[in-house]
């Protein structure tokens, strides 16, 4: 009797599942959810955790060796953690109703991290990285209603961060992020964002050993930086106001910086070729 009970308790708590070294664990707490984990390799891990709500999915594949796994979920939430490659990891972390997040990692040693919202629902996260040891990091964004991020890394050890650092809520109200990267060794970070109206913030990098930065601050902010070539940077930082700022590069080792602070600013900068230089300061 005392069995008996025991594996009704552990069933009660969630499922583990080890095999061929591999580790699975399913937790579920509510009504109609579904998960599924499967794991093709050796040392992979995979945990799954639903604290709440009614009808969330959850769909985990892992294909390779020593890929590593977790989603961390509540109420009504779709997720898909698909690895194909060695050593990925893949973390989702405090998701809500209507929350859609989906994490494709095919290479080896990349990571991908969507975690401490500000908003947990109605988000939408997409993170897909082909190559090795690529960089993805998506967390604390906030938007009225659907907020939506994409970050794509084509490449081998690229980085793309959006506010990676601080303890602070960060919002872009009108919740659009996309950084996408096709190359290596680029660098794409949106960080310090905070405000009451707006958002859209793009940065595209195709080459190799780019950089671009956008910091934002209250009110209206669209940034956008494209770069096309080798060794380009790109920097916008502005705050406050109804702020715009866009930078285009095309070609080899060129930098553009735009700073606004103020009111109804534009700051556009488009430059072809190489080795060039320009720099908008709005106060």
């Amino acid at each position: 009797m005392k069995k008996s009970t025991l594996l009704f308790s552990m069933l009660l708590a969630g499922t583990v599942a080890m095999a061929q070294s591999n580790f699975a664990s399913i937790s579920q707490i509510g009504n109609n959810h579904e998960a599924l984990v499967e794991q093709t390799g050796l040392e992979n891990a995979s945990t799954v955790d639903i604290t709440g709500g009614n009808g969330s999915e959850i769909i985990v594949d892992q294909i390779g060796n020593k890929n590593f796994s977790s989603f961390n979920g509540a109420g009504s939430v779709f997720g898909f953690q698909y690895q194909e490659g060695d050593n990925n990891t893949a973390t989702a972390a405090r998701f809500g109703n209507g929350s859609i997040i989906n994490q494709i990692q095919i290479g080896d040693g990349n990571s991908a991290s969507a975690d401490r919202w500000t908003q947990s629902s109605n988000l939408i996260v997409s993170q897909y990285q082909e190559g090795d040891n690529n960089t993805a990091v998506a967390r604390r964004l906030r938007g009225f209603d659907v907020t939506v991020i994409d970050q794509t890394q084509i490449g081998d050890r690229n980085v793309a961060l959006l506010n990676p650092t601080g303890s602070g809520q960060y919002y872009a109200d009108g919740g659009s992020v996309n950084q996408y990267q096709e190359g290596d060794d680029n660098f794409a970070t949106i960080n310090n964002i905070s405000g009451s109206l707006g958002g859209l913030f793009i940065q595209e990098q195709i080459g190799n050993d780019n950089s671009s930065i956008i910091r934002g601050g209250r009110r209206t902010t669209l940034a956008a930086t494209y770069q096309e070539g080798d060794f380009n940077n790109a920097t916008i930082e502005q705050f406050d106001s109804f702020n715009t700022a866009e930078i285009f590069q095309f070609g080899d080792s060129n930098n553009a910086l735009i700073q606004q602070t103020g009111e109804m600013n534009v700051g556009i900068i488009t430059q072809h070729g190489n080795g060039n230089m320009a720099t908008i300061t709005q106060r």
